[in-house]
Formats: C-alpha cells, structure tokens, sequence
C-alpha cells in the first residue's frame, strides 16, 4: 500500500511541475486539462425553410384564379417570419415578388406582404394557422386594392383576386406521402394525379431563401394531366443545389397534392 502511495504522490508532484512548466512558458493555463472533456456541441436548429403555394379565390376571380410558388422561413419557436410569393409566369413580365414579413406566435402565422405585380404596386394582410397534427400550415391572404385586371401589351393580360388561401409544408415533404418527383436532365416528373386540372411547378434557391432573398427563380402552370415539366429555360448554376415544388389542384382549385425535392444542377 505504501508503494502505491508514493506512486500517486509523484504523479501528482510530476502534473503539477508540467502545469508550472506550461505557465513559465506562457502557454495559457485555460487549454491544460480540457481537451479530455472537450464534447462536439450540436448546433440548435433556429428555423425551418417551408415552401407551398397561393390560391386566387376562384369565386372572387372566376376569370383565371391562379396558384402559385410561395415560401416561409419560420423560427422554430415564436418570433419573426420571412418569405415570398412570386408573381411571374412567362418571359416578357417583370420579376414579380411579393415579399411577407409578421410574426409568428405560438401556432399562429400574421403578417403582411408587399410587392409589385407588373408595376402596380400591391399589399396585404397574411395569416395562418399550424395544421392539426402534421408539419404544416394553411391560412388566407388579402390584396388591399382588390380585384384588378392588368394588361401588358403584347405579352399577358389577366386578373388579380382581391383575396385567396395557401398552404405551406416542410421542405422535403409530400403530400399525400405517396406522391413522388424526380428531377433528371433538367426535366421535372411527378406522380400522375387522377383529376388534376391545374399544376404549379417552381425551381428556387433555398440558400439565397435561407439567406433572406428572391428565392424563387421560375414558376410555370401545366394544365391538364401531364405529369412533366421542362427546365431548359431556367438559369441554373451547374453542381449548385435547388429545390423544386410541385402542386397540384383539381377542377374546384382544391389541392390534390403538393411536394417538393432537392437536386443538384446538371
């Protein structure tokens, strides 16, 4: 036993003179004996990127009530929100971006958003509500100038509706979780869907989203039951990653599926 203490006393004379060593040296004290207790610290996850789509009232506007791409960066808990809609459909329009900000508190979405659709200048309330059980959130939003019919000579003519609904999911995620999309060669596919009328498909950045820019950088509306859309047209950086949403509504604009998919440009 005497052995054994003698041992543990010199361990402990040899520790201390290294640590005086290490001082006279002017090594700083506070990295001596941490390294054994160091732990890699996972970052917490502050917020989330949601994407969906808009609806235009099609009572309001029965004329062409349209959907289109929209995206939310939520915290994870209470606090600020940021997003966008995006407005433009063909090449000769102007990039059309609404921009939302509000806050979210608890389970509960309110806010506003601002932008210009073919230089008239729009606004409205925004609101909505976290669906029951799901990673999900739906809700309603306004345009304060109410319906309106725009026309650019030569290029489009169509009409605003005062009011319309949305729906917003996980980036990621499906809906049902059987409808699929795969992006290959710069050609969008998805699960065919019995009774689609009218399908949205989009391409953004969920980078520059994350980053708090124009995310969305192309949107288009496949009509009818095709099940593809063609990205020759987009301006993709190659080896950079996107994300690509797909929705679909039936005859009524009732959502029939929506989903979304990362992939890297060819």
């Amino acid at each position: 036993m005497q052995a054994v203490k003698q041992e543990k006393s010199i361990a402990e004379v040899t520790s201390k003179s290294f640590a005086f060593l290490l001082a006279a040296l002017g090594v700083p004290m506070l990295m001596f004996g941490v390294f054994a207790a160091a732990e890699a610290v996972t970052p917490q996850k502050t917020e989330s990127l949601y994407v969906g789509f808009y609806q235009e009232d099609p009572i309001d506007n029965p004329e062409d009530p349209t959907m289109g791409a929209l995206y939310l960066k939520l915290p994870v808990g209470g606090g600020d929100f940021s997003g966008n809609m995006f407005f433009t459909y063909v090449g000769c329009q102007t990039s059309n971006v609404g921009t939302i900000t509000g806050m979210k508190l608890a389970e509960q979405l309110r806010g506003t958003w601002t932008g210009t659709t073919d230089g008239t200048a729009q606004h409205g309330d925004f609101a909505g509500t976290r669906v029951t059980a799901k990673d999900a959130y739906a809700g309603t939003y306004s345009v304060a100038g109410g319906k309106q019919h725009i026309a650019i000579p030569d290029c489009i003519q169509y009409y605003i509706a005062s009011k319309g609904t949305f729906e917003l999911f996980v980036a990621g995620a499906s809906e049902p979780a059987t409808f699929s999309i795969s992006v290959h060669d710069k050609l969008v596919s998805w699960t065919s869907q019995t009774g689609a009328f009218m399908t949205m498909v989009s391409v953004m950045d969920p980078e520059l989203a994350r980053a708090g820019g124009n995310a969305t950088l192309w949107q288009t509306l496949v009509i009818g039951g095709r099940n593809s859309a063609n990205l020759n047209g987009v301006k993709l950086l190659k080896g950079h990653s996107y994300l690509a949403t797909v929705g679909a509504v039936d005859q009524s604009f009732k959502r029939i599926s929506f989903g979304s998919i990362g992939f890297v440009a060819p």
